[in-house]
């Protein structure tokens, strides 16, 4: 995944509102008055340079300096340091706010991705710690998922970084542009790998009617099965919380090395919701399954709608 470009377009759209807070935490400083405001670009009327942020960013760090219990404070400072290259000073202005919010998954990832840009751009070390936090916090933060999985990457366990950027596609918009971005990434990361790419991709559901009866840590299994037979051919596990998920089932999640997902002609993909953690059904699961597919198949639909009748 182009990482840099995702940050950048994200940092782009956050830079107004950005704005907007510091004028709300201190004011409009005095490099703001009429007379400097009416020599702006006429193509961007708004703009703001970066010495009247500079002015505010210095008013900011002056308040937080009596109100250092002030968390949205903190994090203000922090996005501001950030925005004008400022690293080391944005990543402790982010301790900070973290040591007042120790378990927000957005948090964690933003100062993640900070740390590593005071460190030059290296995620090893503090960042990773704090992106497992991030992850951990919150296994449906597309941030905290893209980061994992560059960590992952970056170790050249290409296949550990397909398994969090899989996650990602069940959280963006299908046909989007952060969709193909990710399917491009893990393509890449398929071939420098020189992992399997025969295999089945798919989302697994939660019907609404059902969502009060499953807890964030219930386990889903995500397998398949050749039409009629017990034995899984391959099989996934995954936690609840993630639901809806984006799910890919290959020969590296093989249950036999000698029945191949690869090699099936048919197939079911069936996902279940245990409460028990156990693969085997038990009294209260949840299940759902896909209609017969073939591996290569992508866009496969499992809903868990307690049943096991196939999606039409």
């Amino acid at each position: 995944m182009n990482r840099k470009r995702i940050l950048t377009v994200g940092a782009a759209l956050a830079f107004p509102l950005l704005v907007a807070g510091i004028y709300l935490a201190v004011g409009t400083p005095a490099a703001l008055s009429p007379q400097k405001a009416a020599v702006k670009d006429a193509a961007n009327p708004h703009a703001i340079s970066s010495d009247q942020l500079n002015a505010m960013v210095v008013r900011l760090a002056e308040r937080m300096r009596t109100t250092p219990e002030d968390t949205d404070g903190w994090i203000m400072l922090a996005r501001s340091y950030g925005a004008l290259g400022r690293y080391a000073e944005s990543a402790a202005a982010y301790e900070q706010a973290v040591q007042r919010l120790p378990n927000d998954s957005r948090l964690l990832a933003d100062y993640a991705d900070i740390a590593a840009m005071a460190q030059g751009r290296r995620l090893q070390g503090k960042p990773e710690a704090l992106i497992a936090r991030a992850v951990a916090a919150d296994p449906r933060n597309v941030k905290a998922l893209s980061l994992s999985g560059t960590v992952a990457f970056e170790k050249g366990n290409y296949a550990g970084a397909i398994e969090q950027w899989r996650k990602i596609l069940a959280l963006v918009p299908a046909g989007s542009d952060a969709e193909r971005s990710v399917r491009a990434s893990i393509a890449d990361a398929a071939r420098r790998g020189n992992i399997a790419t025969i295999g089945i991709e798919g989302r697994v559901e939660l019907e609404r009617s059902l969502a009060a009866q499953v807890k964030p840590d219930d386990t889903v299994f995500i397998f398949a099965r050749a039409p009629g037979e017990r034995m899984p051919l391959a099989m996934l596990r995954r936690r609840a919380a993630e639901l809806p998920l984006a799910f890919r089932l290959d020969d590296n999640a093989a249950m036999s090395s000698t029945a191949k997902l690869s090699e099936a002609k048919e197939v079911v993909i069936v996902a279940r919701v245990s409460r028990s953690g156990q693969a085997q059904p038990q009294p209260g699961d949840l299940e759902g399954s896909s209609a017969r597919t073939r591996p290569g198949a992508s866009g496969v639909l499992v809903k868990i709608n307690a049943g096991n009748k196939a999606q039409k």
